[in-house]
């Protein structure tokens, strides 16, 4: 039979458990939603750049970059509408 000290730890220890896999659960859904965000902020911006509306294309991928500068496929997106822009402009 347990002590009472030892169900307060057993208690405490499931308690500490529980909280770290709730945190843990939103922590990934949190992320999980963030790059479904940038995955249709992306496809928005190839949107863009197909129909020759490169100013709204930059402007959605320097929001993203901003967010996250190590973003390469942005990046790659940024450079063809800024080439796409040089053209329309010429």
């Amino acid at each position: 039979m347990m002590t009472k000290r030892q169900r307060t730890f057993v208690i405490a220890g499931v308690a500490v458990a529980l909280l770290i896999l709730v945190a843990g659960g939103g922590a990934l859904l949190l992320g999980s939603r963030a790059a479904h965000e940038t995955n249709n902020a992306l496809s928005l911006a190839r949107d863009y750049i197909d129909r020759g509306d490169y100013d709204r294309a930059l402007d959605i991928l320097d929001r993203l970059l901003i967010a996250d500068a190590g973003n390469k496929d942005a990046r790659a997106l940024r450079d063809s509408a800024v080439q796409g822009k040089k053209r329309q402009d010429d």
